[in-house]
């Protein structure tokens, strides 16, 4: 295209200077007593030399008009890059433990970066090297310099209540949130950081009311998805139930808790409970039932147990006909192992020996290996026979537990905290990792197996 353009010119000006050189002339210009009396051709030349001069003029003119905004952005341009620079090395000083050349840095920073330039990362770096170095006072104007910037003010606010919590106040740092969050233009971001941040705080010191007034006002993000918000309402929703001395109260919590999780074992246990405490017989066992399709946990067997008829609570039979109301038709391999269990108990050996064997299909554990032990040792009471279970009991996997999900350890029933290291909702009722499980564990099991069922043994 530029290729055309300059051909069109060129051939625009041999043209022109054609027709001059095929159609000569003079131009005469009198003025007073003078008269000039020039060439048609030059006189273009000069029209020509003097359009483009008045135009370099022009634009020489807005040059220098423009030149304090251009030398102004220069300036900003080569600050903004050295107080980069020195914000770049200030924070590769602090990584390494050098605070005080950090300051050094810091200073540089603040002296190439232009005013009108956000320095949020530079009293950052000032609060952070002041810290190491126990320079509180520089520290607190850091901080305060923080404050006042809208893009870093959650920072600011962050190191403060860093500094409560490492003295121990956090009852202050819960009001320096809240005041926070008072402020008409903080950011909607900046807002729901708070807001996690005083959840979390909420969760440490135990106020669990105003975690949950706050859980409900978080919006899922990065750092809560939906499913943690869930679990987490359901937890607290659970643990506020436990303490309600109300049990009307106590039953709302808990029913709004298993609408949001049915499967939660904690919930749906102490609804049960409640239903007892009030005779509510009909109303616990349709508890029982429901929270059993979604999660068969062995604490609904007991409280089935519990409420057994007084017809079907003797006889031989009777307990295994009222069980089968409840775990027949669920086809589970816990349903099979409680059955197998009651059957034993009942004397029906021909029953428990068809249900172990149906859960044998399903999988392997410890409580199926202990439950064909009782049976063997209530029928044939084969030595031999017993000596390999016990075998093959003591290298099976173990069966569900409440298991912290953040370190493996396992609890002997759920809370709301697990200590000591105070993970908040994070025992659940799961299969343990075989890792976790101890060399010294098994061995410990295998040798209670064999107190228990061949005591006359002496190879272990």
């Amino acid at each position: 295209m530029k290729n055309l353009l300059f051909i069109i010119q060129a051939g625009l000006i041999i043209a022109a200077t054609a027709w001059l050189v095929q159609n000569p002339g003079y131009i005469s210009v009198s003025w007073f007593d003078y008269k000039v009396t020039i060439h048609v051709g030059l006189a273009l030349i000069a029209l020509i030399l003097f359009l483009w001069c008045f135009v370099y003029l022009v634009r020489f003119w807005y040059f220098m008009m423009d030149f304090p905004k251009t030398w102004q952005k220069y300036r900003i341009i080569t600050g903004s890059n050295d107080g980069i620079d020195a914000l770049t090395k200030g924070y590769v000083a602090l990584a390494s433990g050098d605070s005080n050349a950090a300051l050094r840095q810091v200073n540089k920073a603040k002296s190439a970066l232009p005013k009108n330039n956000s320095h949020g990362l530079v009293y950052l770096l000032e609060a952070q090297a002041a810290k190491e170095l126990g320079d509180e006072k520089r520290r607190e104007a850091a901080i305060k310099n923080l404050l006042k910037d809208d893009s870093y003010e959650i920072l600011g606010i962050r190191a403060q209540v860093k500094d409560l919590l490492e003295n121990g106040d956090i009852e202050k740092s819960m009001l320096l949130i809240e005041d926070a969050m008072q402020k008409p233009k903080l950011k909607a971001k900046n807002k729901q950081a708070l807001q996690e941040i005083y959840y979390r705080l909420a969760l440490i010191s135990g106020q669990w009311e105003k975690a949950l007034d706050y859980l409900r006002l978080i919006k899922p993000d990065h750092n809560f998805s939906k499913d943690r918000i869930k679990a987490d309402r359901v937890a607290l929703l659970t643990v506020l139930a436990q303490n309600d001395n109300d049990q009307v109260d106590a039953a709302k919590k808990l029913k709004e808790a298993i609408r949001l999780d049915p499967s939660f074992v904690p919930a749906n246990r102490a609804l049960i409970k409640i239903y007892r405490d009030q005779q509510k017989e009909n109303l616990a066992l349709s508890a029982i039932k429901s929270a059993w399709k979604h999660n068969q946990h062995p604490d609904y067997i007991a409280g089935w147990e519990a409420l057994i008829p007084k017809s079907q609570s003797t006889g031989v039979g009777g307990r295994t006909s009222w069980y089968k109301k409840l775990l027949d038709k669920s086809q589970t391999y816990e349903g099979y192992l409680a059955l197998a269990q009651v059957a034993i108990d009942d004397g029906l050996w021909g029953e428990a020996k068809s249900y172990l064997q149906k859960a044998e299909k399903i999988k392997q554990t410890k409580g199926l290996f202990g439950l064909w032990l009782q049976l063997e040792r209530q029928t044939s009471n084969d030595n031999d026979k017993m000596d390999s279970l016990i075998e093959r009991a003591s290298i099976a996997k173990p069966d569900k537990k409440w298991v912290c999900s953040e370190t493996g350890r396992i609890y002997q029933d759920w809370a709301v905290i697990a200590e000591p290291h105070g993970a908040f909702n994070s025992i659940n009722w799961i299969d343990p990792d075989q890792d976790n499980i101890s060399e010294n564990y098994a061995l410990s099991y295998r040798q209670n197996l064999i107190e228990r069922y061949l005591p006359k043994a002496t190879d272990i």
